[in-house]
């Protein structure tokens, strides 16, 4: 049960973006990396929110998932 608790949690948080942002952002770098379009002000809330949030998770819902641990790609 706490594993289905911990993929709901972070798949519910995703860095909220603006496509124009992106745009003049890659445009600074010409065109070198790719952005989310996330500016600084609403990035860091945004993984605030989500350190906040993460405070209240076990540690077998952080580190381990499907009853194993988190394998890395």
């Amino acid at each position: 049960m706490a594993n289905s608790a911990s993929k709901a949690r972070t798949a519910d948080f995703q860095l909220v973006g603006n496509s124009d942002s992106a745009q003049r952002m890659a445009a600074n770098t010409g065109n070198q990396f790719d952005f989310l379009g996330v500016l600084v002000g609403q990035r860091r809330q945004q993984s605030t929110d989500l350190v906040h949030s993460s405070k209240q998770w076990s540690i077998v819902e952080i580190f381990f998932r499907d009853g194993g641990p988190i394998q890395s790609s």
